[in-house]
């Protein structure tokens, strides 16, 4: 057995471990929770209703430690912090300073996204930052699990209560997290770790992947970033290969390549169903901008923007402007609604963390500008 195929197996044992701890736990919480007497009697309807809202409390919680995780894990091995975002609250690094920030897209409610400071990385320190979330669920998990130990919950059952809730919430976000599988379509931080212990095809994409959005990142635009197509044609993952696939189209956008503009649409259309939930809507968005300013089609424009008409409305994003002017202009014809959508692509220039694609995205609105101008 080679180095990389023993990683890989030692790594299959500790989800195991993993595993079965999370079952001991369970187990250990549901024999206290029905053998102790009379222990519903302490609980009042009041406790029932607190404890519901206390539960997505919680569950918010483990969400933000996750990504926290990432962030002590990627600043210790030297990544650059591009945003951090939970909810409406957004820290983003603007002018080389980090800035707080209330902001709208429900495509990304929780999320932190950081990239090493150069195009090359490593897969070891790629399979640090990726184990971050995980190494954070694991610290909470055991600080609740010391709590419980030391709880008198005949004294104080609801909160005994509530730190086994807290228990469970942490033991299900970290088994989804470190197990090896596809959800929806989209690897796990468990499923990418292997590959890249493995360095197979699948970790080569998504290091190739990362490198396109370092160089977006870093102000290259999209038509001059160079890429692997043998790599990716090779294996059609799905979280990756349509990842590749709207770096493709962008950069057919942004050389003005109709025909390979044609042959990515096509088949995004025809691979719709395949696409995760947290891809779809910029695919959508890009249907819509297509057949609005660059077909004219507006059955299909109409079609495609049904599903995202909210999310469009409320996004911040010149990206967001770009689409929601497109379509206003060229299938509603209403010129101040798309002037409107123009100036406030202006404004919120400062919020795109990818600089290369803000250039594309820059002359796409110019151009609009000047179709509604000269017509």
């Amino acid at each position: 057995m080679n180095k990389g195929e023993q990683k890989k197996t030692n790594f299959k044992k500790f989800q195991l471990i993993l595993l079965g701890l999370n079952i001991l736990f369970v187990t250990e919480f549901l024999f206290i929770l029905f053998s102790t007497e009379h222990f519903y009697h302490y609980l009042s309807f009041t406790h029932f209703l607190l404890f519901i809202i206390l539960y997505f409390a919680i569950t918010f919680l483990a969400k933000h430690t996750h990504e926290l995780g990432h962030f002590v894990l990627g600043k210790l091995i030297g990544y650059q912090l591009i945003f951090y975002r939970n909810g409406i609250f957004e820290w983003r690094k603007q002018d080389d300073k980090l800035k707080l920030a209330f902001y709208i897209n429900p495509r990304l409610r929780c999320c932190c996204y950081m990239l090493p400071k150069t195009h090359q990385q490593s897969y070891k320190l790629r399979m640090i930052w990726y184990s971050g979330g995980m190494i954070m669920d694991c610290i909470f998990l055991a600080a609740i699990f010391c709590f419980l130990l030391f709880t008198n919950f005949y004294y104080h059952p609801f909160i005994f209560f509530l730190l086994a809730t807290a228990n469970l919430v942490y033991e299900v976000h970290l088994a989804k997290h470190i197990l090896p599988y596809t959800d929806s379509l989209k690897p796990t931080d468990g499923e990418v770790i292997l590959g890249l212990i493995h360095q197979d095809t699948f970790a080569k994409q998504i290091l190739a992947l990362d490198n396109i959005t370092i160089q977006l990142t870093y102000e290259k635009r999209p038509r001059d970033i160079e890429y692997d197509k043998q790599l990716f044609e090779s294996s059609h993952n799905g979280f990756q290969y349509f990842s590749y696939i709207l770096f493709v189209y962008y950069k057919a956008l942004d050389s003005n390549d109709t025909a390979l503009m044609q042959s990515t649409i096509t088949y995004i259309e025809a691979h719709i169903q395949q696409i995760t939930v947290c891809q779809l809507p910029i695919f959508y968005y890009e249907l819509v901008y297509y057949y609005s300013a660059i077909k004219l089609d507006i059955d299909k424009a109409q079609y495609y923007y049904q599903p995202i008409k909210t999310m469009l409305q409320l996004d911040q994003d010149i990206n967001g402007y770009r689409v929601l002017g497109s379509y206003e202009y060229f299938i509603k014809n209403n010129k101040e609604k798309a002037l409107e959508c123009i100036a406030k692509s202006i404004i919120s220039t400062k919020k795109f963390t990818s600089k290369g694609q803000l250039m594309m995205e820059k002359d796409l609105i110019a151009k609009l500008q000047r179709q509604i101008v000269t017509n």
